[in-house]
């Protein structure tokens, strides 16, 4: 087995700002919480000032731009980081099911996002689980493939509510429709955080197989 890439300094940045990006959203499911609450009620433009709604609206917007960039700083490092770990799979003397540009092209190729980014995970995750199993190693941990499915799910939901959002915030024509998007907005952040909770789980638990297959390959060469 050739020298297994260290991936570790990845995988902690990446998770460190998906951590971030959950405080930052459970900051603004706060945000949007009082902004519903003010907005609701059948006396809503009776007791609620403009100046009052503008305020909430744009402290919700200032955190979601917040949110936004911390995302964007976690998807790179995410990226980063599946690209080293998919590639050591070729350290470890074992056959790539899928080229390498497909690491990180997949997720920007429409139709193909939808399917190959979960594919080529679930084959890192199951060539690593073979991997373990053939050259006996006792790894002491909990690892298994099925995360990959929980992972995809709740990506899958966060996408599909993120664009409903989007499509549904440019019809917005009456108090009701606002109260609509804002609730929605609510559930919307509450599948977000999940997502990226699952996203923290992922990349630690094959991070810390990873770690200890870096481990295995330096061992060899003594």
């Amino acid at each position: 087995m050739d020298y297994v890439k260290p991936n570790e300094t990845r995988a902690k940045v990446s998770m460190m700002f998906f951590v971030l990006a959950i405080v930052s959203d459970i900051i603004l499911f706060i945000y949007t919480y009082f902004l519903y609450d003010l907005i609701s009620g059948e006396d809503v433009l009776v007791h609620v000032s403009m100046l009052e709604y503008q305020q909430a609206a744009s402290s919700m917007e200032l955190i979601s731009i917040i949110s936004a960039a911390l995302y964007i700083i976690a998807a790179i490092s995410f990226l980063m980081w599946f690209y080293r770990a998919y590639s050591n799979l070729e350290s470890m003397g074992l056959r790539l099911s899928h080229g390498k540009g497909w690491i990180i092209g997949s997720w920007f190729v429409p139709i193909y996002s939808l399917f190959k980014p979960y594919k080529i995970m679930k084959d890192m995750f199951l060539k690593t689980e073979e991997y373990l199993v053939l050259e006996n190693l006792y790894y002491n941990g909990k690892f298994s493939s099925g995360i990959v499915n929980i992972w995809w799910l709740f990506l899958i939901i966060d996408q599909i509510l993120i664009n409903y959002i989007k499509v549904k915030g440019e019809y917005v024509d009456s108090i009701s429709d606002l109260q609509y998007i804002v609730l929605f907005t609510m559930i919307g952040t509450i599948f977000e955080m999940i997502d990226y909770g699952f996203h923290v789980k992922l990349i630690r638990d094959y991070s810390k197989v990873e770690s200890f297959l870096v481990e295995k390959s330096h061992d060899l060469d003594y």
